[in-house]
C-alpha cells in the first residue's frame, strides 16, 4: 500500500517515508506530545520504531501503518496517524495517533482519525477498531468519544509511566457504531 494517500479537506496523509526521520523524532522528544505515551528514550529506540514503520504494509501485517499528516494550506507536517492490525483470530486494528501540541484543539487529530477510520473499516474491512488511553488524557477520551468509540474496560494500574502506575482505558468501534456526519 505504498501508493495509500487518504485527504480530507483541509489534509493528507501518506505513508511515512525515510525522509520523515526528523519529524518522527520530534514528536518523539516533544514531552506534550509523549505524556501520556512513553518515557523518553534514546534516539537509537526511536530510530528502531522509525523502521519498523518503513516496511511495506498490508492489513495482515504485524506492524504498524503510520501516515504523516500533513495540513494542506502551508505544507506543514503535523503529526502521524496509525493502524496496527490484528488478524488472527480478531480481524480488528488498534489506532494510535500524536499531533503536535501547536496543531492541537483544532480538529485536526478528529479529521485525521476519521480518514484513517473510514479507510480501516470501509477499505480494509477491519471488524474492529480499538485504542488505548492512558488515564488522564482526557483529549484523547473526548475525541474517541466523539468519533463513536465506547469505553470498554480500565485496566487498574496496568502502565508504568515515568515512575507512576496508570489505569489504561481500552475503546472500541464497530462500523455500525459510528455515528452519522462524521467530519
Amino acid at each position: 500500500m505504498s501508493d495509500l494517500k487518504l485527504q480530507t479537506s483541509r489534509l493528507i496523509l501518506v505513508p511515512i517515508c525515510e525522509s520523515d526521520w526528523p519529524f518522527f523524532l520530534q514528536l518523539y522528544r516533544d514531552l506534550q506530545v509523549m505524556r501520556y505515551i512513553s518515557e523518553q528514550v534514546s534516539d537509537a529506540v526511536v530510530r528502531s520504531h522509525f523502521e519498523s514503520r518503513l516496511q511495506q504494509w498490508h492489513t495482515t501485517s504485524t506492524h504498524w501503518l503510520c501516515l504523516t499528516v500533513v495540513e494542506k494550506k502551508y505544507g506543514h507536517q503535523i503529526g502521524t496517524v496509525g493502524l496496527r492490525p490484528r488478524q488472527e483470530p480478531t480481524v480488528q486494528a488498534e489506532l494510535g495517533y500524536k499531533i503536535l501540541p501547536s496543531w492541537q484543539g483544532q480538529g485536526f487529530a478528529s479529521e485525521a482519525v476519521n480518514a484513517v477510520l473510514d479507510f480501516a473499516l470501509n477499505t480494509c474491512r477491519f471488524h474492529k477498531i480499538t485504542a488505548t488511553v492512558t488515564a488522564g488524557n482526557d483529549a484523547s477520551v473526548k475525541l474517541l468519544e466523539k468519533l463513536g468509540f465506547k469505553k470498554e474496560s480500565c485496566l487498574r494500574d496496568n502502565y508504568r509511566l515515568n515512575g507512576l502506575w496508570y489505569d489504561d482505558l481500552k475503546f472500541g468501534l464497530y462500523e455500525s457504531e459510528r455515528p452519522q456526519n462524521q467530519i
